[in-house]
């Protein structure tokens, strides 16, 4: 059976160079899935059998040993159906970039708000009617006041900037 698929003729036929690449995305999705987040490792369909290969190397302090056990990690993600754990991992991703693209527009958002960009303040209130409007106008003021000069790049910003930006991420749910 082996030697058929050795033969270029084969259906089945892959070169040495296809099986080492292969084998290399095994590699790379196994360390993918290792330094996942504990909170989302745990919500991951991780076989019960990989689940001990990651144990193990938690535990083995050699590196040699941890060499020898990424490549029986390598060898388990050969022999399981790995879709599920992909499926997750792209989940995980995806929530991670939408987060960090919410986070980017509410910097934006707090940079229109300190810079007074014409209707900036307007959509925020049409957007969320109901949030405190005087608490907020003070929390822009006070920003404003403590905001470093563009000189001062080195300068942290103050606990109303700070304050500001938390504001809009309850705002916002995020």
């Amino acid at each position: 059976m082996k030697r058929d698929r050795l033969d270029p003729e084969h259906e089945d036929y892959q070169s040495r160079s296809e099986v080492k690449r292969d084998l290399h995305e095994l590699f790379e999705f196994g360390h993918k899935i290792y330094a996942l987040p504990k909170s989302v490792y745990a919500k991951c369909p991780v076989p019960k059998e990989l689940d001990a290969c990651f144990k193990e190397l938690k535990r083995i302090k050699s590196n040699n040993a941890q060499k020898r056990q990424w490549q029986h990690i390598a060898k388990v993600l050969r022999q399981i159906d790995i879709e599920p754990m992909k499926k997750a991992l792209k989940e995980f991703d995806n929530g991670r970039k939408r987060l960090a693209r919410d986070l980017d527009k509410l910097e934006i958002l707090r940079d229109d708000l300190l810079n007074n960009k014409e209707g900036a303040f307007d959509t925020l209130i049409n957007e969320h009617p109901d949030c405190d409007i005087q608490q907020l106008r003070q929390i822009i003021r006070a920003a404003q006041k403590e905001k470093p000069s563009s000189e001062d790049k080195k300068v942290e910003a103050g606990k109303n900037f700070r304050k500001l930006f938390q504001s809009l991420k309850d705002l916002k749910d995020l």
